[in-house]
């Protein structure tokens, strides 16, 4: 224990380990403290169980509306725009 102790004091004794330790500590807690920020947009109500995968989180985000993730081309399907013989 008193070893541990004594590595605790070494790492806060050099000034570049103890700027980075205190930053991320900081960065944890204004996560911390943002996450009970409200978005406007997002419904509080789907935010009470865990969204399924990353559309879930998506669905929750746009508040159920959905979002396309591939933009369609001019003639209804998406790709580069080539044209096939019909």
């Amino acid at each position: 224990m008193k070893k541990f102790i004594s590595t605790v004091k070494n790492i806060f004794s050099i000034e570049d380990l103890r700027v980075r330790i205190v930053n991320t500590i900081g960065f944890l807690i204004i996560f911390r403290l943002g996450s009970f920020i409200v978005l406007p947009g997002v419904d509080p109500s789907k935010l009470g169980g865990a969204p399924e995968g990353i559309f879930g989180l998506i669905d929750t985000v746009t508040s159920g509306e959905g979002m396309p993730l591939v933009r369609e081309g001019p003639r209804g399907r998406s790709g580069t725009g080539s044209q096939s013989v019909s």
